[in-house]
């Protein structure tokens, strides 16, 4: 070929190269989400085989903080599917379940990571057109962040867990659960040991009253500690 044909070749195969890198701003990035660090709890099994009504409640209240992980399969793409498509700084991709198309929008920066799950069909009995459903943030390097579920009706939060580890390596949790003045907040301390303690708190004149606390030892025994709808301590024993 002529030196100076193969010349302008190449530089037409470098501009078109180049236009097509500009037009194309959505192409495949090998983009891996991070995973959070919420934690599922777990508890001594003393504590779950008991009948004492107060190691009954540590298995309530810490199986409703577990709660987000049956949500999971929400925010875990299928095999096959773990590429993502980038939309400007951020990236997305979508799968479909069960009639129910789901899409997850992903961000990661210097700072912070977190996703926004959307979705869309139809499962039978409620019908979603792109509706924000589950929203996560997490602050790298710090195991701290939250992680939310909308009410796909009103499109408000209806539960959020916010979490962090300490540097002792001791895990804390809050999930609140909003329902004008029948809202919750329920916060629990969980240990290396599996002992721990949760505190929970109704609402009262527009603000969370304590109600009820219970700590628990790895042997499963534990002390309580109840309280009136003002805050105050009414009653409290050992397990």
């Amino acid at each position: 070929m002529n030196i100076k044909y193969l010349g302008l070749l190449i530089i037409f195969l470098i501009f078109f190269i180049s236009c097509s890198d500009d037009e194309n701003p959505s192409s495949p990035e090998n983009q891996t989400a991070k995973e959070l660090s919420l934690k599922v709890i777990d508890i001594p099994n003393a504590i779950k085989q008991s009948s004492n009504p107060y190691a009954q409640q540590v298995n309530v209240f810490t199986t409703l903080a577990n709660s987000f992980s049956v949500y999971s399969f929400y925010f875990t793409p299928p095999s096959g599917n773990q590429q993502f498509l980038k939309v400007n700084e951020d990236w997305t991709k979508s799968w479909t379940v069960n009639n129910i198309t789901i899409n997850m929008n992903y961000f990661e920066n210097t700072t912070d990571f977190g996703w926004s799950i959307y979705l869309s069909g139809t499962d039978g009995e409620q019908t979603f057109n792109n509706t924000l459903f589950l929203e996560a943030q997490e602050t790298i390097g710090t195991q701290q962040g939250t992680f939310k579920i909308y009410d796909p009706n009103s499109n408000t939060v209806a539960s959020e867990w916010t979490y962090f580890t300490t540097t002792s390596d001791v895990y804390n949790l809050s999930l609140f659960s909003y329902n004008g003045d029948n809202s919750n907040k329920l916060e629990i301390i969980s240990n290396n040991d599996n002992s721990g303690e949760f505190t929970y708190y109704e609402m009262a004149s527009g603000d969370f009253t304590i109600d009820k606390r219970v700590a628990w030892n790895a042997d499963g025994t534990g002390q309580w500690w109840e309280y009136d709808s003002a805050g105050t301590l009414i009653d409290s024993g050992s397990f």
